[in-house]
């Protein structure tokens, strides 16, 4: 089940942020979770009310960012990123915005297949700090 995340979670979410988005070291920053919440587009994959999968959007001019998707290592495999995805697409579509727009680093290459099965084809890359980062797009 998909369900828009709440204070409820905050705990839940940095346990599984730092395990999925190591990485980003503020992806797991409670605080920076609260904070993210008050926006109304974080939304949270459900089973057996645990929270296995989380997605963190934001809503620019005619546009959608998905700015972080994390799936827990026990749950992956098993279709959850998909849906959320196509969640985020959805829901897009619903409230008229023209695309969906996502980054990921280039050293992440199991990404690419997943997002171009998804519909979303690569546009740019650009050097962001220590980082290359590929931009992808989905026209809906």
């Amino acid at each position: 089940m998909i369900r828009k995340a709440n204070n409820k979670d905050i705990n839940e979410l940095s346990e599984l942020n730092e395990h999925s988005l190591s990485h980003i070291d503020w992806a797991y920053d409670k605080t920076h979770i609260r904070n993210t919440l008050k926006s109304g587009n974080y939304f949270v994959y459900v089973i057996d009310n645990k929270i296995v999968g989380s997605i963190k959007v934001y809503l620019e001019h005619n546009w959608v960012w998905i700015n972080t998707i994390s799936v827990h290592k026990d749950y992956r495999r098993q279709g959850i990123g998909s849906k959320l995805i196509k969640y985020i697409i959805k829901r897009a579509k619903r409230l008229y915005y023209d695309k969906v727009v996502l980054y990921t680093d280039t050293n992440a290459t199991h990404n690419k297949g997943f997002y171009e099965k998804l519909g979303f084809i690569e546009v740019e890359r650009k050097r962001e700090r220590k980082h290359m980062w590929v931009k992808f797009e989905k026209i809906i």
